[in-house]
């Protein structure tokens, strides 16, 4: 018996790109990237252990119960080669300066899909820098609400 083959998505060729304005909205890629990786969902929860809660044996302790209180929808950490004349580089310190919240878009290579959601620039201009190495930069973006992933854009 043969199996189905493996329906894999290689990276290169991803891109990152974010919404600017309203009349006419401007979308710019971010350039030079090298990765975007999200944290991922969380769900924060509450501790509601009461008096009441369950005991694995009768007048033991209590186990623990919590109940789901909301979903953060976790962070965007960016790492690329920076670009001393890069403005889509510079772009993210503005809109970190500036404090808006923008709508990103992770498209992935060949229209294989991709993932938009709203995001405010909480980490800019960290810049790595070594004798012997490329000059790199980091960003990370705070998403905001849901994130939605449409598959083969």
């Amino acid at each position: 018996m043969f199996g189905t083959p493996t329906d894999a998505v290689v990276g290169s060729g991803f891109t990152l790109s974010v919404a600017v304005g309203t009349s006419p909205v401007v979308n710019t890629s971010v350039l030079q990237l090298r990765s975007v990786k999200r944290s991922g969902n969380k769900t924060k929860m509450v501790d509601v252990t009461c008096t009441s809660s369950p005991a694995a044996v009768s007048g033991g302790l209590p186990y623990e119960e919590t109940r789901p209180t909301i979903i953060s929808p976790g962070t965007i950490s960016i790492t690329g080669i920076f670009g001393p004349a890069d403005a889509s580089q510079a772009l993210m310190q503005t809109l970190q300066d500036e404090g808006t919240l923008n709508t990103w878009t992770i498209q992935l290579p060949n229209t294989r899909g991709e993932w938009v959601f709203s995001a405010y620039v909480s980490e800019g201009g960290v810049i790595d820098v070594e004798f012997n190495k490329e000059v790199t930069y980091s960003a990370a973006l705070s998403i905001s609400g849901p994130v939605t992933y449409t598959s083969g854009i």
